[in-house]
């Protein structure tokens, strides 16, 4: 399933509906949906505050969200993505 959602409510409620463990993350700035947010003041794009904003996610959930669900789906990608972190990419 692929969605896109543009505000913390609903992130939240796709989080408890289909569980952390079956959502892969991305966010882009200011790619499809080019305008702000009145309510945040933020790039309707700028989704990652919605994760950050979530109290009851815990550190493990978080990366399982921004990195462990990509390499758990993708593991080629690890080499990659082990370069990036490390600034070598």
């Amino acid at each position: 399933m692929y969605t896109e959602i543009y505000n913390q409510a609903a992130t939240e409620f796709m989080l408890k509906t289909i569980g952390v463990d079956n959502v892969l993350f991305a966010s882009e700035m200011i790619g499809g949906v080019q305008a702000i947010d009145p309510d945040t003041g933020r790039w309707y794009d700028d989704t990652k505050p919605y994760i950050d904003g979530i109290d009851w996610l815990t550190e493990d959930d978080r990366y399982k969200l921004f990195h462990g669900n990509v390499l758990r789906a993708y593991p080629r990608a690890k080499p990659y993505i082990e370069k990036i972190e490390a600034g070598k990419a």
